[in-house]
């Protein structure tokens, strides 16, 4: 070995020895591979790996090759890095995690131990996927009616079943059970003795199964939104969203408004739905590829899609009502295309081929089409539009079956947080209940009330209940007494929208752009409390007090607590900062905008009278420089609403108001 060899092998050497002693998880098993972009949200001093893993289709290295996309995150704590690691079994099936890995990260459990995250086998950027032309986005289907949606996707399935069987793929080693062997092999190579197996979704179901298999190597679970193997996954789907309806159908009827507004959700639904089934309404939604609008098509599958895809998070159903209304007028308003917006893009995030490899596999053998009579009798056209029979009809054609339903396990020894969100449309908390109880003594219930699916991301409380769980165990004593649940109790429901604010989505992500974010409104409005102030201290003269000052002061007080309702709602309705700029700003979380116009009469009168004062030199220049400094302030506020789009929609808002104090 030549001199400069031996020293290039001793620094590869030292190397790897550091990243050995950086990462607790040894990750010399996965072959690099660039991480998906943070998008800024994990600092980067935060020490990450991301790599594949090599395994194979079936067991005993049988098969063909299938490569494992791994992400693995160290706190900067040197204490929690030695804890049990978090291993994520995410959603779906056929829904990947690893591309917003950054979103796990950023989690507080994150800071508390190394977390491995990965996508199951054929999703996301583990590779080779399965039958990606069925995750396509298709406008061909945009005027389909319901019977027309199932013929096709009973062709797309054989197709898909043609393909991978020419393939030799083995349709047996996709689902739950295949996962279950990936997590282990993922543990031995990442030389992992016991870990916190945390499931969301489906995840659970993989958990479960986990737990059942390898209970000695589960230091602690976290289930969240549970699926239990038991649980049917076509024929309560349409029972579970009428349910969910019911609950948002109760919170219209006690706010008054919405009532007067909506009337019954449910029968707003069916009626929208019927209406479309021949006339679907045409939509324009942005293509990014192409720079231009594309012409769009809502049908009433489409509609109920929406609905049952915005239903599963309670953050969404104060816009729910309002978007059923929409297309029931035949409006075609930014609400309407941002959800279907959504929906599109979403088609692309799951992996059709590993959901049908693993539910017609391991659920559809099960079901009981018997159960699906006389579902929404009151509500028709929902059902004929859910064709909830259609999956059934779909996993006929799928050719391999589980043999035997799996099971529950019972009486399992490891702690078990067990979270279900009370009004979840698509886990509903009975499933939770009944998991709990056939666990045994080591799990924990927690039903999240007025919550949705996924109740443990994006919920302060959840994720302080999560954290306290892992950063406790193991337990000296009974898990739920170190689990502090009083701040669910504080929890409010969802306020619905009457109407929606539109809002300049691009103008909203861009604060900055903003005048209303630059150092002068601050200084303008803090300036405007100097004249009163001196004048309450006595040590300025009423005249020179001005009448014009007064007038901006008024406003510039106004104006801070005319949008202190607006600031508190937005950080206190949860994902606001995202959601507001997308589908618009409920009228409710927002300050009567007749407030908006009677502050704009005071700040015309209030610069009226500064150059009336001005002309009659009745202005020292340190009071000319305040009323300019107070009159910037209150125009950046006025130049912001308008670039955020929302001064259009002011005298409508304003002319409701009056409506409203005249009680008509």
């Amino acid at each position: 070995m030549t001199p400069l060899a031996r020293a290039l092998a001793i620094a590869c050497l030292a190397l790897l020895s550091v990243v050995r002693a950086a990462f607790a998880v040894d990750v010399t098993a996965l072959k690099p591979f660039p991480c998906p972009d943070d998008y800024g949200r994990i600092d980067n001093s935060v020490m990450r790996h991301c790599g594949h893993l090599r395994t194979s289709e079936q067991p005993g290295g049988i098969g063909r090759p299938i490569d494992l996309a791994v992400v693995v995150v160290m706190p900067a704590d040197a204490q929690a890095a030695k804890r049990p690691p978090i291993v994520l079994a995410h959603g779906g099936p056929g829904a990947g995690v690893v591309g917003d890995w950054a979103s796990i990260a950023s989690l507080p459990v994150a800071k508390l131990a190394p977390l491995v995250i990965f996508d199951q086998r054929a999703v996301g950027f583990s590779t080779p996927n399965l039958c990606t032309f069925l995750d396509q986005d298709d406008p061909t289907l945009d005027d389909d009616n319901v019977e027309a949606l199932r013929r096709r996707a009973l062709a797309d399935t054989r197709k898909c079943v043609d393909e991978l069987t020419t393939s030799g793929v083995s349709l047996a080693n996709y689902g739950t059970a295949a996962t279950v062997r990936d997590m282990e092999t993922l543990r031995t190579a990442l030389k992992i003795d016991r870990w916190t197996v945390y499931g969301i979704s489906y995840g659970t179901t993989v958990t479960l199964a986990y737990l059942a298999a390898h209970p000695q190597r589960v230091h602690t679970a976290i289930i969240d939104s549970v699926y239990p193997p038991e649980m049917p996954g076509f024929s309560s789907r349409l029972a579970d969203l009428l349910a969910s309806l019911d609950a948002l159908n109760g919170l219209c009827v006690r706010q008054p408004g919405c009532s007067a507004t909506f009337g019954d959700v449910r029968d707003a639904l069916n009626d929208t739905i019927a209406q479309l089934k021949d006339n679907p309404l045409p939509i324009s939604i942005w293509n990014e590829a192409k720079k231009a609008y594309d012409t769009r098509a809502l049908s009433d599958s489409t509609l109920l899609n929406i609905v049952m895809g915005k239903s599963m998070w309670t953050t969404n159903w104060p816009y729910i009502p309002r978007l059923i209304a929409d297309v029931r007028d035949r409006r075609a308003t930014p609400l309407v295309a941002a959800m279907l917006a959504d929906l599109i893009d979403e088609i692309a995030y799951m992996n059709d081929g590993v959901y049908l490899a693993t539910e017609c596999f391991e659920r559809a053998p099960f079901e009981d089409r018997s159960r699906m009579q006389g579902q929404a009798a009151r509500w028709p056209e929902i059902a004929r539009t859910a064709a909830v029979d259609a999956g059934l009809d779909v996993c006929a054609i799928w050719p391999v079956k589980q043999p035997e339903q799996a099971k529950t396990p019972m009486d399992v020894a490891p702690p078990v947080l067990v979270l279900t969100g009370e009004w979840d449309p698509a886990t509903p908390a009975e499933q939770a209940r009944w998991t709990a109880k056939r666990l045994g003594h080591s799990a924990k219930l927690v039903v999240v009330p007025k919550a949705g699916h996924s109740v443990s991301i994006g919920d302060p409380c959840v994720e302080e209940i999560v954290s306290t769980f892992v950063a406790q165990a193991p337990f000296t004593s009974d898990p739920a007494s170190v689990l502090n649940v009083q701040c669910l109790r504080t929890r409010r429901s969802p306020t619905i929208a009457t109407r929606v604010i539109a809002i300049d989505e691009y103008a909203a992500y861009n604060v900055d752009a903003l005048p209303a974010s630059s150092y002068i409104f601050t200084v303008a409005l803090l300036s405007s409390l100097i004249w009163p102030a001196a004048w309450l201290m006595g040590r300025q003269s009423a005249a020179p007090w001005g009448r014009s000052a007064l007038w901006l002061t008024i406003a510039a007080m106004g104006m801070i607590a005319w949008a202190y309702p607006a600031v508190e709602a937005f950080y206190t309705t949860q994902d606001a900062e995202w959601r507001w700029p997308r589908y618009g700003i409920p009228v409710e979380a927002w300050p009567t905008f007749l407030g908006i116009l009677l502050l704009a009469g005071a700040t015309l009168v209030g610069f009226t009278l500064t150059l009336r004062e001005w002309g009659e030199r009745a202005l020292s220049v340190a009071q000319l420089f305040h009323r300019g400094f107070v009159l910037a302030g209150l125009a950046a506020v006025f130049i912001s609403l308008w670039q955020l789009g929302l001064l259009s929609e002011a005298p409508s808002h304003a002319l409701d108001a009056l409506r409203a104090i005249a009680g008509l």
